[in-house]
């Protein structure tokens, strides 16, 4: 007999929803638009990786770059902060 899904408790201390949520069902495959301090360079990848103070991005094509932390605009840094912050809680 099928079982029905249960919805879990939200955690007191569970962070607020962010714009751009990575587990969210209008990104195709996690692919965001990462812009740089400038704001004159971007790409369009997914995160892979932080460490070292360097974030590691796939691009849809199947290639790796890495950007030094200090080089991502505010708001990707926020969305990296609470990537890590997900990944801690598992």
């Amino acid at each position: 007999e099928p079982v029905e899904p249960v919805e879990p408790d939200e955690p007191e201390d569970a962070l607020p929803p962010i714009d751009d949520d990575p587990f969210s069902q209008n990104a195709p495959h996690g692919f965001r638009r990462w812009v740089d301090d400038t704001g004159r360079y971007s790409l369009e990848g997914r995160f892979v990786s932080m460490e070292d103070g360097v974030v590691r991005l796939v691009s849809a094509d199947g290639r790796y770059f890495r950007v030094n932390w200090d080089r991502l605009s505010g708001s990707d840094q926020q969305f990296v902060r609470q990537l890590e912050a997900i990944a801690s809680t598992w």
